[in-house]
């Protein structure tokens, strides 16, 4: 039965080259769509090397600090990063915690190569960010807990700095300027996603190398904090004893109270907040970004499955006589649905083959045009398996109500042209 029904829907598609091409496109472009943007979603909050502990992360991205008049409302407001006196007090012996790790960004800086200006991006790091991301040495090493200390003027650099500035030379013991200030290189490491924002940098320096580097007594700056939990039932005892820890913090500054907001969260929670929450309460609305996510797949793959059914229809009245013919000679309702369905499911699985290898192709091309710096999409068995499962509900969904109504024909309407 199914290699009949195969048979007869490769002789159909061939037959309507016209609605094939039509179909195919819509079931291809849709499914391209959205295979890439769930690539490069994967890709921003997915576990992607270097971020080995993924799962067990928690990061603070946020702190709003407010000053209160009287009444008690906020009269002076300032939503920002931590600061690194803010962040390490309260990182210190917290409980849940295997480790934490504070980062400050702090944009591009250059030099100067044979009359060429170089530039690159720079991160502050304490020790701990190197056994929290599981980085690839090419050279070298991470600087040391003594260098730490001493604030040192030593960087790790990536592959792409090490060749835009040394060539094909090795980096390891080679000097790079900052800030008026000559670093030696420990480490040369493989190039990191622009997209893993913690992680990401094409420098890496101990945060005490600072030329202004101290440690005064704010709330907010340009720092941010990750937290490894040793297993994700600590969640909520980090996230509990972190809140509690905050009120030491709010005493009152300028003749006025104070009120911190601050709390561990994962980057899908910070970026779900940022979208439907505010900075200044605390609230999980990962499910509302999820479900936005959903819906604009669902309504984007809605409208062509829209398109094919009224397709797929048009294609019932050119098919009339055969359906009347079939019904005559005893084919049951059953037997043209599973017909149609199949026809369906073979084409849009065959879109979605199709989708797969335009998807592969473009991402190629987004990596190589450096619009992300440093990114590496990769189509893995995830992403595969659910592209194949959209193809088959996108074939279903096409599928179902012009079969459901090809198979309601009586055979004598159906021989006359009748309307389905």
């Amino acid at each position: 039965m199914l290699k009949n029904y195969l048979k007869i829907t490769f002789a159909v598609l061939l037959r309507r080259k016209f609605y094939t091409i039509v179909s195919l496109l819509g079931i291809v472009f849709t499914i391209t769509v959205l295979l890439i943007a769930s690539t490069i979603l994967d890709h921003t909050v997915g576990e992607v090397p270097p971020e080995q502990y993924h799962e067990r992360t928690l990061g603070i991205f946020r702190v709003s600090y407010q000053e209160l008049n009287s009444d008690g409302e906020a009269r002076t407001t300032i939503s920002s990063s931590g600061s690194f006196h803010f962040l390490s007090e309260l990182f210190e012996d917290l409980p849940g915690a295997e480790m934490a790790t504070i980062v400050k960004n702090t944009g591009s800086y250059q030099t100067y190569i044979n009359g060429q200006r170089v530039k690159y991006d720079v991160k502050f790091t304490d020790t701990e960010f190197w056994s929290f991301f599981n980085f690839t040495f090419l050279e070298g090493r991470a600087f040391t807990a003594d260098e730490y200390e001493s604030g040192a003027s030593v960087v790790v650099i990536n592959r792409d700095l090490r060749e835009r500035l040394f060539g094909d030379e090795p980096g390891l013991n080679r000097d790079v300027e900052m800030d008026g200030v000559s670093y030696r290189v420990v480490g040369v490491i493989e190039n990191v996603s622009s997209l893993r924002n913690i992680a990401y940098s094409e420098v890496w320096a101990p945060i005490t190398s600072q030329v202004n580097f101290d440690r005064p007594d704010e709330i907010t700056g340009n720092y941010k904090g990750l937290i490894l939990a040793e297993n994700r039932s600590s969640f909520p005892l980090i996230r509990e004893e972190f809140v509690a820890r905050i009120p030491r913090f709010e005493e009152p500054r300028n003749g006025r109270d104070v009120n911190i907001t601050c709390f561990p969260e994962t980057r899908f929670q910070y970026m779900a907040r940022e979208t439907f929450g505010n900075n200044y309460e605390e609230g999980d609305y990962s499910l509302l970004l999820w479900l936005m996510i959903f819906g604009i797949g669902l309504l984007f793959m809605l409208l062509p499955a829209i398109n094919l059914v009224n397709l797929n229809i048009s294609r019932i009245y050119e098919r009339c006589d055969e359906i009347g013919i079939r019904k005559a000679f005893g084919a049951p309702s059953t037997t043209l649905v599973g017909q149609f369905i199949t026809e369906n499911i073979v084409f849009t699985f065959a879109g979605g083959l199709l989708s797969l290898i335009i998807s592969y192709l473009s991402l190629l091309l987004l990596q190589s045009s450096d619009i992300i710096p440093y990114a590496e999409f990769h189509l893995n068995w995830r992403v595969f398996f659910y592209a194949l499962l959209a193809s088959f509900v996108f074939g279903l969904v096409s599928g179902v109500y012009p079969a459901w109504r090809m198979s309601k024909l009586h055979p004598v309407e159906a021989l006359r042209g009748g309307v389905v």
